[in-house]
């Protein structure tokens, strides 16, 4: 009876590839586990503190208008800088959980999917 010469060579080659196979579902043990949650940033404390808005005493007198009005535009002007730190910072916060949700997303998705 004659055997196939093919058959050795498809057995040997059916080898390694099973064995990939079988590699790849214990990738997840020696993988470490994907970040859950995503970086936090620290607000700046100059964001968080109020802004102070100057008062005009009762009866103020033409020189106290000006003054106040001179005195609350510049505070007006340093709260809206404030204001504008605690919204960069919480733009950053969303683009990084952003960067992450994408990150884990790309790690959940089998290695046989590229898009």
């Amino acid at each position: 009876m004659r055997m196939n010469p093919w058959r050795p060579i498809t057995r040997l080659a059916w080898l390694p590839l099973t064995l990939s196979f079988a590699a790849c579902g214990h990738l997840s043990a020696i993988r470490p586990p994907p970040a859950t949650t995503a970086p936090q940033i620290q607000t700046p404390a100059q964001a968080k503190e109020p802004c102070p808005l100057y008062r005009l005493p009762p009866n103020p007198t033409k020189a106290e208008l000006d003054a106040g009005y001179e005195i609350r535009g510049g505070q007006i002007l340093t709260c809206d800088g404030r204001r504008q730190l605690a919204v960069d910072t919480h733009e950053q916060e969303h683009e990084l959980e952003a960067k992450a949700a994408a990150l884990a997303e790309r790690r959940r998705r089998p290695w046989w999917k590229l898009w």
